[in-house]
């Protein structure tokens, strides 16, 4: 290789390091993967670590560095078994409960074309141990301490900073799902432990107690309805008893028909003139409030992991055919290009700038109105894998079409009209070609 192509790969790796070295996966290093999932009486706490960080964690001879026979590799996990059995407490509403593994599996074939990527630790960046423990609840659960007790030295965060007085230790960024939603988790030496209460974690929903619509004052308008209907039937009645020759009646009832006439010609005429305009369905300031709390709900549905949890969450802010068209949208802005096209947890929405469009007035049954919005805010999507996390993050703008239905207030229309992907850190535009790999393409060198 020339020295001007090793130079620039140089550079380009450096230049690319501080915003790509996360998205390694997994980092050319010792890495632990947690996952934990509570349900009403059971926890289970998924666990995957490479033979680096068993290495840093438990203490098992073996013959050769980079590899693992048959027997080392019953040996290595029976070992890590004892130590989680030991260290990983899990306390279940005050109570230490013992594990029972639902998996214990070592992979030690890792593929030779990715020893490459893991210049320093080969095949033990890759090889890895599969765990899954269950801790099974004699009653419903409603507080859970789980403990990660292994924090090896963050190898990256020391190249990174070069020498430093202390070393650092590795923190391992977790997914939580709870209650049927997915929430991050993190692990660190300092606070080894997950504190989860089932009572801390309810939230309040967004759409409750939102502005009612007002209702059109039409009283003067029955009034005068019923004083013509009232003398148009008296205006009948005379016009029969003129037919009899009752002069004193027909009078009376001639007396109806033009007090008749006259309120037809106030209601017609006069009355538009003078009654005030009709008043708006909500104010600005509540239609605001309301699509923020429709807005919010479309994307706290995603919380939940189940489909069928996600939209029936969804329902309660959408209506109609709507409902399909904005899940897929939302789904797709929170997929990550990583393995196995992993959903990525909302972990920020931001309000940006709300605009009302245009209200309907008040009638005497609101439902069927509504408003127009338009609405910017900022999405951050998450994908937490190997200890680490990817976020992307995106600017919308939409309008939308708010209307009042029996079910209460419910988005009906949607308009895309921009969307921007962000620097998570700062917010400035992202730009694309500012990766490794476009640079060093477009210096004309080869793939590394």
């Amino acid at each position: 290789m020339r020295p001007a192509h090793a130079l620039a790969i140089f550079l380009a790796c450096l230049l690319g390091r501080a915003s790509y070295a996360g998205s390694l996966h997994p980092q050319d290093g010792p890495h632990a993967d947690l996952r934990v999932a509570i349900e009403d009486r059971q926890v289970r706490f998924s666990v995957g670590v490479n033979l680096a960080f068993l290495d840093e964690t438990i203490d098992v001879p073996r013959e050769a560095l980079n590899e693992l026979s048959e027997a080392e590799s019953e040996r290595v996990l029976e070992v890590f078994r004892a130590y989680l059995i030991e260290q990983a407490t899990c306390i279940i509403n005050g109570d230490r409960v013992e594990p029972a593994f639902e998996r214990l599996e070592m992979f030690t074939h890792p593929d030779p074309g990715m020893m490459a990527i893991f210049p320093k630790m080969g095949a033990r960046a890759l090889i890895r141990a599969t765990v899954v423990m269950r801790f099974d609840a004699p009653s419903e659960i409603e507080t859970v301490d789980l403990t990660w007790p292994a924090y090896p030295y963050d190898l990256l965060a020391e190249e990174m900073e070069q020498a430093s007085a202390v070393r650092a230790r590795m923190y391992f960024e977790a997914v939580l799902t709870a209650n049927g939603k997915t929430e991050p988790a993190r692990f660190t030496q300092a606070e080894p432990t997950l504190r989860w209460s089932r009572s801390v974690t309810e939230t309040a929903d967004p759409l409750e107690d939102l502005p009612v619509p007002v209702i059109a004052d039409v009283s003067e308008d029955s009034v005068l309805t019923r004083i013509v209907v009232i003398a148009l039937v008296l205006t009948l009645a005379g016009a029969v008893m003129a037919k009899r020759r009752n002069t004193t009646l027909a009078r009376m009832f001639g007396a109806a028909f033009l007090l008749t006439a006259a309120a037809i010609v106030y209601l017609v005429v006069v009355a538009p003139g003078l009654r005030p305009p009709p008043p708006p369905l909500l104010s600005v300031t509540d239609a605001e409030r309301v699509l923020l709390a429709l807005h919010e709900r479309l994307y706290r549905a995603f919380d939940y992991t189940a489909e069928s949890d996600i939209y029936d969450h969804l329902a309660f802010a959408i209506e109609g055919d709507l409902l399909g068209e904005l899940y897929e949208q939302i789904r797709l802005s929170l997929l990550q290009a990583e393995e196995e096209m992993k959903i990525g947890v909302v972990t920020g929405l931001k309000p940006i700038e709300t605009s009302v469009l245009e209200i309907d007035d008040a009638g005497e049954s609101s439902v069927g109105l509504g408003f127009r919005a338009r609405h910017r805010w900022r999405v951050d999507g998450t994908v937490y894998h190997w200890g680490h996390s990817h976020t992307r993050a995106h600017i919308y703008e939409a309008d939308y079409r708010v209307r009042y239905t029996q079910d209460g207030w419910k988005l009906t229309a949607h308009e895309l009209r921009s969307q921007q992907r962000i620097d998570p850190d700062d917010g400035s535009l992202f730009n694309e070609s500012e990766s490794i790999q476009d640079q060093l393409e477009d210096l004309g060198l080869p793939d590394i």
